[in-house]
C-alpha cells in the first residue's frame, strides 16, 4: 500500500512540476485593446459633448500630459482636470473625431489612437461659436492596475477645409 502511496506521489509531483515548465500564453488580443481604446474614447467625446469635466478626466493617468498648439502644456491629472473644467465651462464647446485608426503595442501596454477632429468653441472676443479642425493623438498606457489610461494627448489644428 506504501508503495502504491509513494507511486501516486511521484506521479503527482513529476506532473506538478511538467506543468511548471509547460509554455505560458502571453498572447495579447490586440483587436480587443484596440476596441476598448476606441470605447473610452467614444465616452470622451461624449463627456466633452456633456460638458462634464469629471467624467472626461477619469480617463486620464496620474502622469498625463497634454499638448495643444498656441496654448501651455498640461501636466497631470489634476491640471487636466482644471484645465478641463475651464474648457467645458464653454457651452459652445462640442467634439467629433473621424478617420479613426488606433494601434496597439505587440505586448498590450501601449495603444495609440489618432483621428480627424472638430471641435467648436466659443470665441471670447466676438463670443461667437468658432469651428477649428485638425489632428488628435491619444496615446493610452497600461496602468499597474492593468487598466489602459490616457497617457499623453497632443491636439494639433489644421487649416480649415475652404467653404464654397
Amino acid at each position: 500500500m506504501l508503495r502504491a502511496t509513494n507511486k501516486l506521489i511521484l506521479i503527482a509531483s513529476l506532473a506538478s512540476l511538467a506543468a511548471c515548465g509547460a509554455p505560458v500564453s502571453n498572447e495579447v488580443d490586440r483587436d480587443a485593446i484596440a476596441k476598448e481604446v476606441e470605447a473610452k474614447v467614444g465616452a470622451i467625446v461624449e463627456a466633452v459633448n456633456n460638458h462634464d469635466p469629471e467624467a472626461t478626466s477619469q480617463f486620464n493617468a496620474p502622469d498625463y500630459e497634454f499638448y495643444s498648439h498656441g496654448f501651455p502644456n498640461v501636466v497631470g491629472a489634476k491640471a487636466a482636470l482644471a484645465n478641463n473644467q475651464s474648457l467645458l465651462s464653454d457651452t459652445g464647446v462640442s467634439l467629433q473625431a473621424r478617420n479613426v485608426r488606433v494601434e496597439v503595442a505587440e505586448a498590450g501596454d501601449l495603444a495609440i489612437y489618432s483621428a480627424d477632429y472638430s471641435w467648436s468653441f466659443t470665441d471670447p472676443a466676438t463670443g461667437e461659436v468658432v469651428p477649428e479642425a485638425g489632428n488628435w493623438i491619444l496615446i493610452f498606457k497600461r496602468q499597474d492596475d492593468g487598466s489602459l489610461k490616457v497617457f499623453r494627448e497632443i491636439a494639433s489644428d489644421t487649416p480649415m477645409p475652404a467653404t464654397e
